[in-house]
Formats: structure tokens, C-alpha cells, sequence
């Protein structure tokens, strides 16, 4: 009778412990919509924790899945976390940007309905700087534009990761220096209908250079270029 009420015990003791750890997994939920509204399908949505280190982080994927043709996503982790949340939707659709948010709180439950997130339009752009002078000076540049405002709204306790100098708005300042030796390319992603600032200066950094050059560009289509000839 004791080895039984032992067994029993025991028993009770392992399930509490497996309700414990179930509950402590996590369930999220939701739908990807294109800016018209409509469902977006086959896009890869990953939920993920990061573990900080003391000269970088490890990303570790809990779950990982892809939209139904309704657009919907349904994500429990393979194991329990405590950690703060990161949801990332990737970039394999080239016309909707990829993106990253993190829950803004550290005490999360165990279940999450993001509800319907609408994906905002993608631009990729080119700028094309082309040395026709022949100088060897270098380049200095400055470019702003949005690239983080990835969805029309975003859920309450949600946030944006940023991994570039930026704002709470979404913009980035890309700060480069290159030589002008041979022609020069730059790729960005960037919203569509949105614009790009771009400041250079060749020979002196912008903080000394009384030469800075502006331009402000309109990014209207999916795939756009700009060429600055000197």
C-alpha cells in the first residue's frame, strides 16, 4: 500500500510538472494581409528568443511555420521560455518587406492573437555613384529612409527591433565612406511611396565639408535607380 501511495505520488508530482511546462510554452496566432487587404500565403514566420551574451546575442527559433492560403500563421514553441518574444516574417516575397518585432513586455502569456497584421509595399532601390572625373578622393554619404514602419499598425505590447541607428518612427541613417577609385553600388529596402535623403560630400566627411550635396528621391516603384555622375 505505501509502494502504491509512493507511486502515486510520484505521479502526481510528474504531472504537475508537465501541466507546469506545457503552460509555459507558447501559442501565437494571426494573419499576414498585402496593403489591398488580401491574405498573403507562403510567408515564413518565425518566434524566437535571444540569449545576450557579453559581446553578442544568440537568436534561438522555438517555432517556425508559414502562412495557409487564408494568410493565417499558428505557432506553439517546441519548448518553454520565460524570455521576451521576437516574431520574425521573412523576406522571401520580395514585394512585402521582411520584419522583425519584439513583445515590449517581459511578462508574457501563454497565448498570443496578433490578429491581422497588413504588410506595407516593398521598394528596392539602387544608387549608382558613377567617377567620371577620374578623382581619387573618397566619398562620404549619409542616407535616410523608412525601412522598420513594415505594418500598417502594429499590436498592442508589440514593438519594433531596430538594428541600425534609427527612431521610433522607423528611419534609418545609413552612415558610408568609400573610395571613388572605381563606380560604387548601393542597395537598400525601403517602403514603397516613401522617400530617400541622401547627403554626400566627396574629399571631406559632412561634418567639415562646405560642398555637401542633397537630393531628395521619390520611391514609386518596386524596383528603382539613381545614378550621381562626378
Amino acid at each position: 500500500m505505501k509502494k502504491l501511495l509512493c507511486f502515486l505520488t510520484a505521479l502526481s508530482f510528474i504531472s504537475c510538472a508537465l501541466d507546469y511546462e506545457d503552460n509555459r510554452r507558447i501559442h501565437l496566432t494571426g494573419s499576414l494581409l498585402d496593403p489591398a487587404g488580401d491574405p498573403l500565403r507562403d510567408a515564413g514566420v518565425d518566434l524566437y528568443v535571444e540569449t545576450f551574451g557579453f559581446k553578442n546575442s544568440v537568436s534561438n527559433v522555438i517555432a517556425s511555420t508559414t502562412t495557409t492560403e487564408n494568410g493565417h500563421f499558428d505557432l506553439l514553441s517546441i519548448e518553454p521560455k520565460d524570455e521576451i518574444l521576437f516574431l520574425s516574417i521573412s523576406e522571401r516575397l520580395s514585394s512585402f518587406m521582411g520584419v522583425r518585432i519584439r513583445e515590449s513586455v517581459d511578462n508574457h502569456g501563454p497565448f498570443y492573437d496578433l490578429g491581422e497584421l497588413r504588410l506595407n509595399a516593398r521598394g528596392n532601390f539602387q544608387l549608382n555613384f558613377i567617377n567620371q572625373s577620374g578623382t581619387e578622393e573618397m566619398v562620404f554619404l549619409q542616407v535616410k529612409y523608412p525601412a522598420y514602419t513594415a505594418f500598417q499598425s502594429l499590436p498592442e505590447g508589440w514593438e519594433y527591433v531596430y538594428t541600425y541607428e534609427g527612431s521610433e518612427t522607423g528611419e534609418v541613417t545609413d552612415l558610408r565612406t568609400f573610395s571613388t577609385q572605381g563606380n560604387n553600388q548601393i542597395y537598400l529596402t525601403t517602403l514603397l511611396n516613401s522617400q530617400v535623403q541622401i547627403k554626400y560630400s566627396i574629399g571631406e566627411s559632412l561634418n567639415q565639408s562646405d560642398d555637401i550635396q542633397e537630393l531628395v528621391l521619390d520611391i514609386s516603384e518596386s524596383e528603382s535607380q539613381y545614378e550621381i555622375i562626378f
